[in-house]
Parts: structure tokens; sequence; C-alpha cells
């Protein structure tokens, strides 16, 4: 393929020069916004993993007290729901919706 000797650029080469340049400080303005983004969602996901860690625990706590109210019952005795109650508790802290705007 060879250039054509005759060809004319419809800009002048400071035209092409600015709107380079302005393309430049566009990309490096959406790299910005992009690396912005991926800071939020990398804070986003250590959130995530606190709450899954909590939930992880509250549902062993849970399970634990299940399986105290079962030898509770078991013994013949009254089954004491105070714990079970906190451990649930717990859990709905963690996952109950968050409350709706205020209009």
């Amino acid at each position: 393929m060879s250039l054509d000797p005759n060809f004319s650029w419809p800009v002048s080469r400071a035209e092409f020069e600015t709107a380079i340049q302005a393309l430049w400080v566009a990309v490096r303005a959406q790299k910005v916004k992009i690396n912005h983004q991926g800071v939020k969602l990398m804070a986003l996901q250590d959130d995530l993993n606190a709450i899954a860690a909590s939930i992880q625990s509250d549902v062993a706590a849970i399970t634990a007290e299940i399986a105290d109210l079962e030898a509770q019952i078991a013994a013949g005795q009254p089954a004491d729901l105070t714990a079970l109650k906190a451990a649930v508790a717990s859990l709905d802290a963690v996952v109950a919706p968050p409350a709706p705007p205020v209009v």
C-alpha cells in the first residue's frame, strides 16, 4: 500500500495535535474515574465480606442454641429461648433491610 503524495489533510497539524491532546486528557480522566470506581468496589467487597462473616457467625450461634434447646427438651427441662432469641436478633441486625429514606 502506498500513500497518495497528493493527499491533503482536512485540518492543520496544530489542530490535529490539539485534538489528540484533548483526546488524551479525556482518556486520562476516564482512567481516573475507573480507578476510583475500582477503589469503591474493593471497599464494598470488604463490607460484604464482613457482613458474610457476621452472618456465618450468627448462623453458627443459632445452630448451637437449637442443639442446646433440643438437649433441654430431651432432658425434660423447659426450653429456655433467651439465648436463641438473642442470636436471632443479632442476625436480624445484619440482614434487616435499610430504613426507607425520609421524604
